[in-house]
């Protein structure tokens, strides 16, 4: 698996077209920001795929200055098809609502619970929780906050209540168990079940939109819209709003719980609000998953969203919003596929590395196994033990497949044949090796079955 939401050859692809439309200087700077695990990973991430689809359907510009100044992610000229000629100026950005986990822990709060358990030697499976929230903040300014303490306050709480009740739980692990906490704003409940198999929890959605203009994508947007104030004056002005991890991006942009508000609802009173932006493209990741959990299918989904027509500015209009929209539609089919969600991927763009790959996948038939090249080659290279290698794929338990290549030592096979199998934006290849027939150089002399003979 790769470290971003698209796989590093696609991104690397973008890169190198990129390399023939902006300036070196311009390119280095968007490379250097990808290779710099952290934060910045996925915003520039959405920034050089954008641009690369923007490339393909006119003359790309990036980071024109403005008159003020300001230097706008892109300046876009183009027609399709016979369309008038369009000028678009736009910024991309990447909406996160990271700052609300922060404020609301609860993965941090169970995942203690879960640290203390194993200390204990109690299975953390058998544990659930429960957290209640509240709305919080004025009128017009509310937000939903959890019933539980911030991140850096929860020390005090570990050492305090959780750890003597799950000790108190280890004195008697064959009975059920509660925890109903409350202190002042903090308020939840803990249970272990002895008979329970999986983990259980619950708590109020806290990444909702309580408020038109009190959220993440309105704020987003809002300072883009700065950025954008002094573009020239026959240019649309464009917003692409990404994905960068925001619960406003997941699900339906229509339907949302009653006293909540959707991505569409506050985009279009975002654009009531500023009449210096023409249109917002909403760019998201589809998750589709079939019957019984099996492999998840992600698409690119976009919402080109403009201002009613008694709010067009005097450079808009039926036709020209008509043509960008048919030029954003056709960029869009330049977007490479993507490999997982932006929620999968914010969290891999901090860790080290280039991702996982395949490693630890494999595929057995009669006489061949199918590998990741990646796994095979760091076993060669040393930077994984052999003991290690069957772990990761699962041939260390006693009731299991085993070891192919052990198995076909013990049966005198011996590698008859390899290829490599492209495995495309897996970010890996599949490495397939194909066992032949019983070998005199490892197996024991037969006596041969001599066919037919005189009846």
């Amino acid at each position: 698996m790769t470290n971003f939401i698209f796989s590093r050859r696609d991104m690397q692809k973008c890169i190198d077209r990129l390399a023939k439309v902006i300036d070196a200087d311009q390119l280095t700077s968007i490379v250097g920001k990808l290779n710099k695990r952290g934060d910045q990973r996925l915003p520039t991430m959405w920034e050089l795929v954008i641009l690369d689809a923007l490339s393909h359907v006119g003359k790309l510009r990036h980071e024109v200055p403005s008159a003020d100044g300001s230097r706008p992610d892109f300046e876009l000229e183009t027609g399709i098809d016979g369309e008038p000629r369009l000028l678009i100026v736009g910024d991309i950005t990447a909406v996160s609502d990271a700052w609300l986990d922060e404020q609301n822990p609860v993965d941090v709060l169970f995942g203690e619970v879960s640290k203390l358990a194993r200390k204990c030697g109690l299975n953390p499976n058998k544990f659930g929780y429960h957290v209640p929230g509240e709305r919080v903040g004025s009128y017009g300014d509310e937000r939903m906050k959890l019933s539980i303490p911030q991140r850096g306050q929860l020390h005090f709480l570990v050492r305090s209540v959780l750890k003597p009740w799950v000790c108190g739980v280890k004195e008697a692990p064959d009975r059920p168990h509660r925890l109903d906490h409350l202190d002042g704003d903090t308020r939840f409940s803990l249970t272990y079940v002895p008979t329970q198999e999986f983990a259980s929890g619950g708590y109020v959605s806290y990444d909702v939109a309580l408020s038109l203009d009190r959220n993440p994508l309105f704020g987003a947007l809002k300072s883009k819209a700065d950025q954008l104030r002094h573009a020239p004056d026959n240019a649309l002005r464009l917003i692409v709003a990404c994905d960068g991890d925001c619960a406003l991006f997941r699900g339906s942009s229509f339907y949302r719980s009653p006293g909540t508000y959707s991505a569409h609802q506050i985009v279009q009173d975002f654009l009531r609000q500023h009449s210096s932006i023409d249109a917002v493209l909403l760019v998201g990741i589809d998750e589709q998953r079939g019957a019984f959990g099996t492999t998840a299918i992600y698409k690119v989904k976009y919402d080109v969203l403009v201002p009613p027509s008694r709010a067009w500015s005097a450079r808009s209009g039926d036709e020209a919003l008509a043509s960008l929209e048919k030029v954003l539609r056709a960029a869009a089919e330049h977007v490479p596929r993507p490999v997982q969600t932006a929620c999968n991927a914010v969290m891999r763009c901090r860790e080290r590395g280039f991702g996982h790959g395949m490693v630890g996948a494999y595929k057995m038939r009669d006489n061949s196994v199918r590998l990741s090249s990646r796994a095979i080659q760091r076993l060669l290279a040393g930077e994984t033990t052999p003991e290690n290698f069957n772990m990761m794929h699962g041939w260390d338990r006693e009731k299991g497949p085993g070891n192919p290549f052990s198995r076909a030592i013990r049966e005198g096979r011996m590698i008859s044949a390899t290829k490599i199998e492209p495995g495309g934006d897996h970010d890996d290849d599949w490495f397939v090796f194909t066992f032949g027939r019983p070998d005199p150089a490892i197996s024991r002399f037969v006596v041969p079955r001599l066919g037919g003979g005189e009846g």
